[in-house]
């Protein structure tokens, strides 16, 4: 009998070990309705009740008026039931703070009469860094290095998984800054998305009651980086863009793809649903990659077959249509970008997208344009304001893929 009931124990504890056991935690806060996130993704609003596996969590609890509470917890098989309780501290009263009245040391301005004759490069950005939702009036982001307290900001979803949730944006004013996060006057009226493929940012708004480009002077903003930047934003009583002056903010859109090894695909363009992948077809957007060398592999040279040529990667498309690739050795072109964006900007306001890769490696397509929004009452312009595509680089003989202005 003893075997029989060593085998009966072991038997019970294998299935018992086999089940997955989670832990019931009741959430709470003080005061209740305080949002519960488990790093980027929300779990409820307090108070509710979650199944969570044994492990170490760290929670944070948000909600509008109050700091931010966080707390790191370990769960263990036994108990079987917790309480999570969050006790938030009102955010304190902040003195006022005058709005900045300095200019940047590339912009001189004289009885608010403001001229540019050197290149001003705006790099005031922000990367919104948990999802923001309707109602909302604080905004956690990656950084406020440069924004000041009464500021006018643009927030905008630079990047969604559909066309629609794309490119939204609003305005609004700064209230408050507090360690990284932002306090606005008024409550925000859209949704904002933040995951590995969704990227919203915070987008300083330069204003001027007159503003003067001179010849030699530029006005542009930092590039796209995957997070934030590519916006220039301007907002003046009088706008006037002298003869050889510019606004400029070409190549600052959505990246090019890039080449794979020789033999491979190159990467479609990075458009608003996210980057491209190594393929032919386009990625919305975005223009497809340009097919590999086929030829047979040389050890002597280390090289394709040479008569096997890597197509150019595709043309990306903004409101028109963008040019297929060229087919290189294959026969086969790689697909142009769609169409996507429309006149009202009312709404919605995109980059324009890349261009496909060659299927070379070392290469790139080129860069969508990026944004210009100008806010004023007069403009006049005899220089320049440009938001064009990039050129990419070609695959051997192969036309070179472009970005969408």
């Amino acid at each position: 009998m003893k075997p029989y009931k060593i085998i009966t124990l072991m038997t019970i504890l294998c299935l018992f070990a086999s089940q997955v056991v989670a832990v019931s935690v009741t959430f709470t806060s003080n005061p209740l309705g305080a949002i519960v996130n488990n790093s980027a993704r929300r779990l409820g609003t307090t108070p509710f009740t979650s199944t969570i596996l044994p492990g170490t969590y760290s929670f944070t609890a948000l909600k509008d008026g109050f700091q931010t509470a966080t707390q790191q917890i370990v769960f263990n098989l036994f108990p079987q039931t917790r309480i999570v309780t969050f006790t938030l501290q009102v955010i304190p009263p902040q003195s006022p703070q005058l709005q900045q009245v300095s200019s940047p040391p590339q912009i001189s301005c004289v009885d608010l009469i403001c001229v540019v004759n050197e290149t001003f490069q705006t790099t005031t950005f922000a990367a919104i860094t948990i999802p923001v939702l309707v109602g909302a009036t604080q905004v956690f982001v990656d950084t406020t290095l440069s924004f000041n307290v009464s500021d006018i900001v643009m927030i905008h979803q630079t990047q969604a998984g559909t066309e629609e949730l794309a490119g939204r944006y609003e305005f609004n004013t700064i209230k408050q800054i507090i360690n990284n996060t932002f306090v606005f006057e008024n409550p925000l009226k859209k949704e904002y998305l933040v995951s590995s493929s969704d990227h919203a940012q915070i987008v300083k708004v330069w204003q001027f009651d007159s503003l003067d480009i001179k010849s030699g002077g530029v006005i542009t903003a930092s590039a796209w980086d995957g997070t934030k930047g590519g916006i220039l934003v301007l907002s003046a009583g009088l706008l006037n863009v002298q003869s050889n002056g510019k606004i400029d903010m070409n190549a600052k859109g959505f990246l090019g793809g890039d080449s794979s090894s020789p033999g491979g695909y190159g990467d479609g363009g990075e458009s608003f649903s996210g980057k491209g992948t190594a393929s032919p077809s386009a990625n919305n957007g975005g223009g497809g990659g340009g097919h590999p060398t086929i030829g047979g592999w040389s050890s002597s040279s280390d090289s394709y077959g040479a008569q096997y040529k890597a197509g150019g990667g595709a043309g990306a498309g903004y409101t028109t249509q963008g040019e297929n690739g060229g087919p290189g050795g294959i026969g086969i072109p790689s697909i142009g970008g769609g169409v996507y964006g429309i006149d009202d900007l009312t709404q919605n306001m995109f980059f324009g997208s890349g261009g496909g890769a060659p299927g070379w490696s070392g290469n790139r397509g080129g860069r969508g344009g990026g944004i210009i929004l100008i806010k004023g009452n007069k403009l006049t312009v005899d220089g320049t304001i440009e938001s064009k595509g990039g050129t990419g680089s070609p695959a051997t003989s192969s036309p070179q893929a472009g970005g969408a202005g």
